[in-house]
């Protein structure tokens, strides 16, 4: 699949998402199986992408007043975990995540989560995906 490059952590989502749902199905419908019925607002160095989660599809409204979850991390953050400098609870236990909400919806976010990672090292495009990633947090950091 090819992809327009994403120029903010939206299209990043956005584009993520719909290459999990085209290259990798499995993983983007046990991701919407986790989280359904359940709104998300993920917050990347002050940008925010809303997540309306349902059974089979992921909605992106514009903004969302009470999510269910509430995550908050740094694209270098991001970095550090998927280059394995850094856990997820160790970040959390830094001060470099924060995710707020119910335990149970905490826990399926971080089932979900996993689905993601394993659809994406199953998807072809996502290195390219990666990569335009790396080269956004090197622009934005100069």
């Amino acid at each position: 699949m090819s992809f327009s490059q994403p120029s903010n952590i939206v299209e990043f989502v956005k584009t993520a998402m719909a290459l999990l749902r085209d290259e990798f199905p499995r993983a983007y419908f046990l991701i919407c199986a986790n989280v359904a019925g359940r709104t998300i607002s993920i917050d990347v160095d002050g940008k925010q992408v809303f997540l309306d989660c349902k059974v089979l599809g992921v909605q992106f409204p514009e903004g969302i007043e009470n999510p269910d979850v509430r995550i908050a991390t740094s694209r270098r953050t991001i970095l550090d975990a998927i280059d394995a400098r850094v856990t997820i609870e160790e970040a959390i236990r830094d001060g470099r995540l924060f995710a707020r909400g119910r335990q149970d919806y905490i826990t399926n976010c971080h089932t979900a989560l996993l689905f993601f990672v394993r659809g994406a090292v199953r998807s072809p495009s996502f290195p390219a995906l990666l990569q335009e990633f790396r080269r956004f947090d090197a622009s934005v950091s100069s």
